[in-house]
């Protein structure tokens, strides 16, 4: 029973107040959540706004709250941002009517993260009226990040804003939750002392990209990085076997008189060979081309 209404309230995880940390948010009044966890409030038809920096739990308590009040009472989770967009495609499919009042049977309805996503007009006057229709019908708890005198950039109008806080703060309680963030807390907690590699240094005007990526990792093993192409132009290529290789040529002077271009192909060559004892077999050879065109305007 428990599990399909959890599934129903569309929580986007199971938390309770037992595994919560409340010393590490100290400004969090811990007997007011306990107190709240009995769910008298929902019978009186109250609400329930906690306010905070970003990462001090605030979605945990009103998931925990929120489990709390499963036992016989309905239960709705969504987020603000999500509530608009489902509000605004309800309208646009002339079903609007039926969402409002399926909001408003809630017991209880959980708005997470109001104010991290500025509205538009449309989304803050049809998120006004879910409030409105709650309003001294049903409890709500609100999340956000935001202090109330900046809930005005959210909903892009004092009027509305004013009207909205003055509903959801009549019967309201407040808990306040600021602090450092707890899940920066605990990531700096699991990370391991990083292990210390020496700096290394690249020869001066080395290349970019690749060609970098390579003298870097060649400089780390400690031996000199390969001599680029073009630095090597008139001098005696390596052979193979013992024999001596061509020259390469030099490059012209640079101009509208001497153009040299250069270019480089990987060609695949299909030859024969021999497996094993006498098998006649096909392998793939690569042989690397370079053809240089050099072009004299006289």
């Amino acid at each position: 029973m428990v599990e399909r209404r959890i599934k129903e309230a569309r929580f986007p995880t199971v938390k309770s107040l037992d595994s919560f940390d409340f010393t590490a948010i100290p400004s969090l009044n811990k007997t007011l959540v306990l107190e709240l966890a009995r769910c008298e409030y929902i019978a009186r038809r109250e609400n329930v706004i906690a306010v905070g920096n970003s990462g001090t739990g605030k979605t945990h308590i009103s998931l925990g709250l929120g489990l709390a009040a499963q036992k016989g009472l309905s239960v709705g989770f969504t987020t603000a941002a999500a509530l608009v967009h489902e509000l605004i495609e309800a309208r646009d499919d002339k079903r609007l009517l039926r969402l409002q009042r399926q909001l408003a049977a809630y017991k209880l309805l959980i708005i997470d993260e109001l104010g991290y996503v500025p509205l538009s007009t449309t989304g803050a006057e049809l998120l006004f009226e879910v409030f409105s229709q709650r309003y001294e019908r049903g409890s709500t708890i609100v999340t956000s990040n935001l202090p109330f005198d900046e809930w005005t950039g959210v909903f892009g109008s004092e009027r509305l804003t004013g009207a909205l806080l003055d509903r959801l703060t009549h019967h309201v309680h407040i808990l306040e939750m600021n602090g450092d963030s707890y899940r920066l807390k605990q990531s700096k907690q699991r990370q391991r002392p990083g292990v210390t590699r020496p700096a290394v240094s690249l020869p001066q005007g080395s290349l970019r990209g690749r060609s970098g990526a390579r003298h870097a990792r060649v400089a780390a093993r400690g031996s000199a990085p390969p001599i680029p192409y073009a630095a090597r132009r008139g001098q005696r290529s390596p052979g193979r076997d013992g024999k001596a290789g061509s020259i390469i040529p030099p490059l012209g002077p640079p101009g509208p008189a001497n153009s040299t271009r250069c270019r480089r192909s990987h060609r695949p060559v299909f030859q024969m060979g021999y497996r094993g004892s006498g098998g006649v077999g096909w392998r793939w050879k690569w042989q690397f081309f370079t053809l240089t065109l050099a072009t004299r305007s006289g």
